[in-house]
């Protein structure tokens, strides 16, 4: 087929564009991840199989310093954190439209209810987000690029997530610089293959499958997702789809499965792509130099440190002792010539080893500063910081991941768009689910607003303004309360619970707290009202005696100033 010959052509042609990356990532696979797949392959090879044998058995061998290793896992491990916590909700929804009014209280439960559920759904032990998030994460760490595939699913898990290696994967990239193709060459079983494929494959293939001798033998296949446009095939099942999806057979070259995707279904991290690159750069790679020569150096030392241990021996050529025996007592025969010299003397060439290990440790430390390790080591350095200086040390943090930890969520967020496609697609936002939207947000369009601890640490330096100005008002209300007319204490609140990741659902609506508010205010004129009753009740009670008094002596009062006045 002229399709099949093409897709196999210009899988081979990507293949070669990558040449340059994937030597690169040999070096780093060598020094820096060991459990990696190989990068050996011959560029436009098409046989994708690996070995399945422990590399890092060979790799660790040849591994004489760990810095790179533990300092790149630790990165990716810093960055799920402050990107993708576990522990937390790392984003939320919100309508696309800036010039749109704030959704109501309505729409915005329905968003809630909406991001909690895409939560529970990646994070059900069946959908392999958190494996494919986490190797993601510490590829683009050490090579730079990270992918997930984002499928469809069944039952509690709709959205099922897979980690795409690197090394099987060939990438393409549209006008603007974003992920439209993939190529993946890759092996399966033949018995794998007919449980992927059923019946579609090539008789070669089939045999196998059913042969108890050659079902586990290993077949090259090849997936391309890319846009359909460029592509044309006459019966494809999703013409409409945006996306076109091949399946090919390499040693055969047999088209077996040909399909479509409504979103593309590849998910990419990239640390910092280049313009016109598909592929990024870690900052493994940055530090490559450094851990290739602690590495080095670290042979040396260890060398050295064995010979300054075990040292080689210089013994006198007079045909008495040929070799000395080292073990605990023994006796060495002619050993001490007449003059009681040894004739035995260790040869030492080593000169200050402490020399060397002050070298390796200052690149060791450029190594903890290009790979960040330093930045989550604040508080191990100065547990006794004070709650602003930790909030500007926070402020740091995030300036300097922000550029990353952007770019790793311009990756999420087509992960959520995808998720979301899904789901509509699957029926989970039609009525009478509890995940149907109200009306005012039918055909209105939302995407993802990142939440993240990154983003509120990008974000510290506001708390940082809002806790200085009300120190401020606080000192000068002292003097002139009128100051405290200028603050908004609710606004500072909202925007306090905002940066600090507080969930919305700790706040009352804003017509629930003014009804709280009238409610207080009611209830107060009411008790004032009452106390003021009270209180005239008590003062007519009181004087009523003396109003009596008063009654009855008035006609003698009025007889004696008529008689003063008639004098």
């Amino acid at each position: 087929m002229a399709i099949v010959d093409d897709l196999i052509a210009r899988a081979d042609k990507l293949a070669i564009e990558r040449s340059s990356f994937q030597r690169v990532w040999r070096d780093i696979a060598a020094v820096v991840m060991p459990t990696a797949p190989d990068f050996d392959g011959e560029p436009g090879a098409r046989e994708g199989e690996f070995a399945s044998r422990p590399r890092s058995a060979d790799r660790t061998s040849k591994i004489y310093d760990s810095t790179g290793i533990w300092a790149g896992d630790r990165l990716a491990a810093g960055l799920e954190s402050l990107v993708t916590p576990q522990s937390e909700s790392w984003h939320g929804l919100r309508l696309d439209d800036p010039l749109a009014p704030d959704p109501t209280d309505e729409e915005a439960e329905w968003l809630d209810r909406l991001r909690d559920y895409l939560f529970a759904m990646r994070y059900d032990a069946r959908s392999g987000f958190l494996e494919a998030n986490q190797q993601a994460l510490r590829s683009v760490v050490n090579l730079g690029t990270g992918l997930i595939f984002v499928d469809e699913g069944f039952g509690s898990a709709p959205v099922r997530y897979r980690p795409m290696p690197l090394s099987e994967c060939f990438l393409g990239i549209d006008h603007y610089g974003l992920l439209d193709t993939v190529y993946r060459r890759f092996t399966l079983t033949a018995r794998q293959a007919r449980q992927r494929f059923g019946n579609n494959l090539s008789a070669g293939v089939t045999e196998a499958a059913v042969s108890e001798k050659d079902k586990d033998k290993r077949f090259s296949f090849l997936h391309v997702v890319q846009p359909r446009e460029e592509t044309s095939s006459r019966k494809a099942p999703n013409r409409t789809a945006p996306y076109a999806s091949y399946y090919v057979e390499m040693d055969e070259r047999e088209m077996v499965v040909e399909g479509g995707f409504f979103d593309f279904p590849y998910v990419d991290y990239r640390w910092s792509p280049h313009p016109g690159q598909a592929y990024g750069e870690g900052p493994v790679m940055q530090a490559l130099a450094d851990i290739k020569t602690l590495n080095a150096m670290s042979k040396t030392a260890l060398r050295a440190g064995q010979q300054a241990v075990d040292p080689p021996l210089a013994i006198a050529d007079d045909g008495v002792i040929n070799r000395p025996n080292l073990n605990a007592r023994a006796v060495n025969y002619g050993a001490v010539d007449h003059n009681g010299r040894l004739k035995i003397q260790p040869i030492i060439t080593a000169r200050s080893p402490d020399l060397a290990e002050k070298i390796m440790d200052q690149r060791r430390e450029a190594v903890r500063e290009t790979l960040y390790v330093n930045l989550f080591q604040v508080l191990l350095k100065n547990p006794n910081m004070t709650a602003t200086e930790a909030m500007i040390r926070a402020n740091e943090k995030g300036q300097l991941l922000g550029p990353a930890g952007a770019r790793i969520q311009n990756g999420l967020a087509r992960l959520i768009d995808r998720e979301i496609g899904i789901l509509q697609r699957k029926g989970y936002l039609a009525p009478p689910s509890n995940l149907a939207p109200p009306d005012s947000m039918v055909n209105r369009s939302f995407g993802a607003h990142f939440s993240s601890p990154l983003d509120r640490l990008r974000r510290s330096n506001e708390l940082v303004g809002v806790q200085q100005t009300l120190e401020i008002a606080a000192r000068i209300g002292q003097v002139d309360p009128s100051v405290y007319d200028n603050l908004d204490g609710d606004e500072a609140l909202r925007l306090a619970a905002d940066i600090n990741g507080a969930p919305r659902k700790i706040l009352r609506r804003v017509e629930e707290r003014d009804e709280l508010r009238q409610g207080r205010e009611q209830l107060a004129q009411a008790q004032t009202t009452a106390d003021l009753t009270q209180k005239f009740a008590g003062a007519a009670k009181d004087g009523l005696p003396v109003l009596e008094a008063l009654g009855a002596s008035a006609p003698q009062s009025l007889e004696a100033l008529g008689d003063l006045a008639s004098s």
